[in-house]
């Protein structure tokens, strides 16, 4: 359990698949702790559903990270050496997703009521 919105209580993350629906079938759930608050994210490229993430990992609160999709090249490198547009440091709890042996992590968190995205590799 993560805390997504910072109110010091434990949210909830969860991967759901819709049997009924055609195409893209899975999306994640983030259910806020003593709320009736719940946010999904469905993948917005209709190419790529949600699960092929296999990994799923806690991103805490003040962790920087830089989003590749804002960089000039597609080339990894440093918190410090990305420009400010790039870079991001969480002011409260995410998750990151992944694949085990490659490239294609995501970082997602919520902030002004909505799920972002940021692409990490």
């Amino acid at each position: 359990m993560i805390d997504f919105n910072g109110d010091g209580k434990l949210d909830v993350f969860r991967v759901l698949k819709n049997p009924n629906k055609v195409g893209m079938k899975y999306l994640f759930e983030f259910r806020i702790a003593d709320s009736d608050k719940v946010y999904f994210y469905e993948s917005e490229d209709k190419e790529f559903d949600l699960d092929g993430f296999e990994t799923f990992e806690k991103a805490e609160k003040g962790e920087q990270f830089v989003d590749i999709l804002k960089l000039d090249h597609p080339d990894l490198m440093a918190f410090e050496d990305a420009p400010k547009t790039a870079q991001l440091t969480l002011d409260r709890d995410g998750i990151t997703v992944g694949l085990l042996e490659s490239c294609g992590t995501s970082l997602f968190y919520i902030d002004q009521n909505k799920v972002h995205r940021i692409y990490l590799d």
